[in-house]
């Protein structure tokens, strides 16, 4: 056999080779493309469970100064001065603040003790109920008890009224027995869950009383 045909029947293998290379090269893209493309277009389905903050209703109620309360404030308080032995004050209410249905009463540890003392306070909240509706079964809990125990509540707290007509005031008396003492850690609190049924649901608002200095 010729050079000449012996290089043309290389030639011819090659060419066979690189054919089948080629096909098998498209066939695999061709699988490739249709095996993405099912999976992406395939809807996915997750099997699992969505946990959302729950959120109470709300009392529909407009915040107001109960009897006493200073011009900067909406809540007041009797005087954490009590007797000879506490001529200086011990704590110090910084601010009220309101967010949501939740009025915080926020404390400073203002004169600080070297030795323990306890001593009682009660804090008042007023809330007035413009809702259109009568309130009914109002009821008050503390709810959160401070771990520390710098703040001991001394029962659930008072409301003045179970049933609110609407354009009435209700107020809500919080006694608290405090631990005056040299280092008291902030962020430590009680806090008070009121609740009425208005129009068929019950409705809550929350009041708070807080060390935050």
């Amino acid at each position: 056999m010729k050079y000449n045909e012996k290089f043309r029947i290389r030639k011819k293998k090659r060419r066979v080779v690189n054919i089948y290379l080629l096909l098998t090269a498209l066939i695999a893209i061709t699988i490739l493309i249709t095996t993405s493309y099912a999976r992406w277009s395939t809807t996915l389905t997750i099997n699992g469970t969505a946990i959302g903050e729950y959120k109470e209703p709300e009392l529909p109620t407009e915040v107001t100064k109960p009897e006493g309360a200073s011009e900067d404030r909406i809540s007041v308080n009797t005087s954490f001065v009590t007797g000879i032995g506490n001529l200086a004050e011990p704590f110090r209410v910084q601010e009220d603040t309101v967010e949501g249905n939740v009025i915080t009463t926020k404390l400073e540890n203002y004169n600080k003790r070297l030795f323990s003392g306890k001593l009682t306070a009660t804090f008042t909240i007023a809330l007035q109920n413009n809702s259109g509706y009568t309130f009914t079964n109002g009821n008050v809990t503390c709810t959160e008890n401070d771990p520390q125990n710098y703040m001991t509540p001394q029962g659930n707290g008072t409301l003045s009224a179970t049933t609110v007509q609407n354009g009435e005031i209700v107020t809500l008396d919080a006694k608290i027995q405090m631990d005056a003492k040299n280092k008291i850690d902030v962020g430590s609190y009680v806090q008070y869950k009121i609740e009425f049924t208005v129009n068929g649901q019950q409705r809550y608002y929350y009041y708070k009383i807080l060390i935050v200095a």
